[in-house]
């Protein structure tokens, strides 16, 4: 019996330890040492978008171009950083730089620009078609509306316009 509460209490000692140890620095270097095994969210986002670009025209390509060069990367590394200390715990943050870091999840990152830009262009596409089944409801409502505000009422009464006539110069 003696050795079953030990058991017990060294068992429960080591849980409390272990939910301690998720505070937030332990979080934030966590999340350090993710960001260190994890590829460069830069060339992650910017080679998913070029091969999400590749059916776009010529000159959308080159804005698009353009804003990828004009975003600030560090602020989004930071931003990622603070995302994981706030929602994931050590252990979970610790289980994705294990994933990252082995070959299936090297594997994964490189083929997930192919990825997202294969599922991207339908979901932009079904997008589009929601977009405008929606201005086009939109738009019957408003004239629906605009058609009713026109009717006559029985109370109206038309009114006349009197006939403006261009009347001649007077001659001096």
């Amino acid at each position: 019996m003696k050795k079953m509460t030990c058991m017990f209490l060294f068992a429960c000692a080591a849980m409390i330890s272990f939910a301690a140890a998720d505070t937030p620095e332990a979080r934030k270097a966590a999340a350090d040492a993710y960001v260190k095994t994890f590829p460069a969210i830069k060339q992650l986002v910017d080679s998913t978008i070029e091969a999400s670009m590749k059916s776009l025209p010529e000159e959308q390509r080159a804005s698009s171009k353009k804003v990828l060069d004009e975003i600030n990367w560090n602020l989004v590394e930071t931003a990622m950083r603070e995302a994981m200390v706030k929602i994931y715990t050590v252990d979970e943050i610790n289980a994705i730089t294990k994933f990252h870091a082995s070959p299936e999840g090297k594997s994964i990152m490189q083929k997930t620009p192919e990825f997202m830009a294969a599922y991207m262009k339908p979901l932009a596409e079904e997008a589009r078609r929601v977009v405008v089944k929606m201005i086009a409801e939109s738009m019957a409502e408003v004239m629906s509306n605009v058609a009713i505000k026109m009717k006559p009422t029985s109370a109206a009464t038309p009114t006349q316009t009197p006939a403006l006539v261009a009347q001649p110069a007077a001659t001096k």
